[in-house]
């Protein structure tokens, strides 16, 4: 596998990751069930750190998309 074929593995990877925190995310934020105080917080800082994820991915792509994958 050459760098370029590796890099789009990597990003189709971290796409595929962040599609799983992605649905997670919805299902805790629609629950029916209140989240407790402890919860609420994890929830903020798994919200924060895949808002992160996403724009490691966004600059991945662009850097794909730019011809020199970073």
């Amino acid at each position: 596998m050459n760098s370029v074929e590796s890099k789009l593995t990597e990003v189709i990877e971290d796409i595929e990751s962040f599609g799983n925190k992605f649905v997670f995310l919805m299902k805790a934020a629609t629950a029916e069930e209140p989240l407790s105080e402890r919860a609420k917080i994890g929830l903020i800082e798994f919200s924060s750190e895949s808002i992160k994820a996403l724009s490691s991915i966004e600059n991945k792509l662009k850097s794909y998309r730019a011809g020199t994958p970073s």
